[in-house]
Parts: structure tokens; sequence; C-alpha cells
């Protein structure tokens, strides 16, 4: 008997972007795409950012939750924003 493993090997992991050293003086883009309990964290996650790690501004925009932003926004975000955070909120 042949015992057959349905798990695939592992692919190799390419980071698209390098890593940021801080987070002061950055511009943070929070991106909402609608799930009920991000609206809860939100501010919160604006507060600690502002004032434990002292970034230069935050952003919030509204991005789709059943399908994928347009990319009008997607580049007006990446423009003003030095970093994103997208709200998963479940």
């Amino acid at each position: 008997m042949k015992i057959m493993n349905p798990v695939a090997s592992p692919k190799k992991f390419k980071r698209e972007t390098t890593k940021v050293s801080t987070l002061a003086g950055k511009n943070i883009g929070l991106l909402d795409n609608g799930w009920p309990s991000w609206n809860f964290i939100i501010n919160e996650i604006e507060k600690t950012l502002t004032n434990k790690y002292h970034v230069k501004k935050v952003t919030k925009w509204n991005i789709p939750l059943s399908n994928a932003a347009p990319a009008e926004l997607i580049e007006e975000i990446a423009e003003v924003s030095d970093i994103c955070i997208v709200g998963l909120g479940n």
C-alpha cells in the first residue's frame, strides 16, 4: 500500500517591500472594508499610532467589502500613505 501526503510543499516567501525601521513621521492609511467590528477599534488604533508611535498623519478610507478597490482609489491611497493597515475586523 502506498500512502500519499496531500500537503503541498511550502513556497518560498518573497517580500515585496522593505520593512520600515520606525513609524515616527510616517503617513499611515487605515483602510476600512466594512467589517462590523473594525469600527470598534479603528479610532483606538489611530490614537495609538499618533500618541505612542508619533506618526505624522493618519488617513482613513472606506474600501469595498465584496470586491477589489478601484485602481484609482488604490493609487490615491499609495500616493499619500507610507504604510497601510487593512481592517479585517472579525
